[in-house]
């Protein structure tokens, strides 16, 4: 009998440790899914240091890098840097101009900088710019690139050992704006400007002019206006307007739009 409790009590504490450990494990999970940047990052995988073994990035996503800065000794009096070169590919969906930004995670030695190369599908150098590493604040630098495969190089150019670092590349995707904002009853129709190339359009609404609380309804890109209903009457309401783009089955943004306002009428 005293057996038969004990292996009970076992079994309960079992149960016990593996529902604890599921809740855990799913609310970990529900964290992750609801962290920005958990799902649509990568990590750069060794070696990558030529065209033929680049790590590949999507359009829009993180790639976190290290780069490392190597002494060889060359004999007794005599030694050299050898950089680590990190080489990345994208594919580039449509020519157009695109927002390269990069951001160094640890900070730097003073005036040294990492340098960065883009090459398109010939190996042909279309871009090149430097960044600083005495600051960690995000740098950019936009790029007009043709349809197609390109490579992406970066390497240190400091003294220090590694540079840990992080960049993306999105399209820059130009603004529309309101045309007109028309009260009915309970109810407006705002009408605003159609972009070439969009493929689709976000409209928010909000009875604040800081946009706080704002509902966001989508609309086809076939449509240059949108009737939006069920408004409280008598009241002032703010509208703005957006470009909604879709590349590689990503859906990216443009800024919003400058505020018009309307009275509902009754």
């Amino acid at each position: 009998m005293q057996e038969r409790l004990e292996n009970a009590m076992i079994a309960t504490k079992t149960h016990r440790h593996f529902a604890v450990a599921f809740a855990v494990a799913a609310v970990t999970a529900a964290l992750m899914l609801c962290l920005p940047n958990a799902a649509w990052a990568a990590e750069e995988s060794e070696p990558n240091d030529s065209f033929a073994t680049a790590d590949s990035v999507s359009l829009g996503q993180n790639m976190y890098g290290t780069s490392t800065r190597t002494r060889v000794s060359q004999g007794l009096l005599y030694s050299t840097l050898e950089d680590d070169e990190d080489y990345y590919t994208i594919n580039v969906p449509e020519k157009g101009t695109y927002k390269f930004t990069f951001a160094n995670d640890d900070f730097g030695d003073k005036w040294r900088e990492m340098y960065i190369e883009m090459y398109n599908q010939y190996y042909e150098r279309v871009a090149s710019f430097s960044a600083s590493l005495d600051t960690t604040r995000p740098q950019s630098e936009n790029l007009t690139l043709s349809k197609g495969v390109h490579y992406v190089k970066a390497y240190v150019g400091s003294e220090k050992q590694t540079h840990q670092y992080h960049f993306k590349l999105t399209p820059v995707i130009n603004k529309t704006s309101i045309s007109k904002v028309t009260a009915g009853k309970k109810a407006a129709t705002v009408k605003f400007k159609k972009k070439v190339g969009s493929s689709k359009y976000q409209v928010r609404y909000s009875a604040k002019s800081s946009m706080k609380g704002a509902k966001t309804v989508t609309v086809k890109k076939s449509a240059g206006s949108v009737k939006i209903k069920k408004l409280k009457a008598n009241k002032k309401y703010y509208f703005q307007v957006r470009v909604v783009k879709t590349l590689d089955g990503k859906n990216f943004y443009s800024g919003w739009s400058a505020k018009k306002s309307v009275k509902v009428k009754r």
